[in-house]
């Protein structure tokens, strides 16, 4: 059985939590003893292991899509959320709270976003082969 919270009720908590994580101060002390150097990159460790719990706790929860996930389609999923919120944490260095958060947030929307980011492509493609596809018969 899938326990999912409808949109009406996560929203209103949601934008709360997120307004209340996103005004604390973190001191830069604090800050600075919780990053690693790795691939050459400087990474926020506490927030970013907080943003990808946040998307691995809240995936599970979020609503259905459309169309039920195969294995393999849901594990993309759950890596692209992943992925896109911890290169938000390595670029502008978010709170821990505030990465927890918004890291909930986005397992909840990411299949909105996905798909409207397919929609997009699909539209782009089609375009760009209307463009190089002959239109009417042959000129020879």
């Amino acid at each position: 059985m899938r326990f999912a919270i409808p949109p009406a009720l996560f929203l209103p908590a949601w934008s709360t939590a997120a307004v209340a994580a996103g005004v604390q101060n973190v001191q830069p002390s604090a800050q600075a003893i919780m990053h690693i150097a790795w691939l050459g990159l400087d990474v926020p460790v506490v927030s970013a292991i907080l943003a990808v719990l946040g998307v691995v706790l809240a995936r599970p929860i979020a609503p259905k899509g459309p169309a039920p996930l195969t294995v393999w389609q849901t594990f993309c999923v759950y890596a692209l959320t992943a992925l896109l919120l911890l290169a938000w944490v390595i670029e502008r260095r978010p709170g821990f709270l505030f990465a927890f958060v918004m890291s909930i947030g986005l397992s909840f929307s990411i299949l909105s976003v996905l798909e409207a980011i397919g929609d997009q492509a699909r539209e782009f493609f089609s375009r760009l082969t209307a463009v190089f596809n002959p239109r009417g018969g042959s000129d020879a």
